[in-house]
């Protein structure tokens, strides 16, 4: 792992089922909603957005849905950092379960930040599949 690689991930249950989740995972307009480190997100093309984040920063990022693997990929093409966030739910007895995985390079401009950076991502994507998995579970 380089110097500038923030690689870690984060996992949920939610008692709602997989399309509920589904169901809002996919909704890239919901995105400000449960990630909160994303102030806007503007569609520029059929895949391609244009981020503003909440801290100073904007990027450019395509987002793939694979609904029968049931993953949101998000990619970062250009902006603070570069790669790419995966989010994949998957059922295991009956409940459903959210893993969210990130595979990043910060830009050379926060790699002295790194730590408290991947600190803020990681308690952001807890905090993100909490809201995500508390609505589903409260969506009839």
């Amino acid at each position: 792992m380089g110097i500038r690689d923030v690689k870690f991930s984060c996992e949920r249950e939610s008692k709602a089922s997989p399309e509920k989740v589904w169901k809002i995972l996919s909704s890239w307009e919901r995105t400000t909603e449960f990630w909160k480190g994303t102030g806007e997100i503007t569609r520029t093309g059929e895949d391609t957005f244009q981020v503003r984040f909440a801290f100073p920063g904007t990027a450019k990022m395509r987002i793939l849905l694979d609904k029968p693997g049931m993953s949101v990929t998000e990619k970062y093409l250009s902006g603070p950092f570069k790669g790419t966030k995966r989010t994949t739910i998957t059922t295991d007895n009956g409940s459903t379960r959210m893993k969210t995985e990130w595979n990043v390079v910060l830009s050379p401009m926060l790699m002295f930040g790194k730590s408290s950076i991947q600190k803020h991502f990681n308690e952001g994507t807890e905090n993100a599949l909490k809201r995500i998995a508390d609505t589903s579970e409260q969506t009839p």
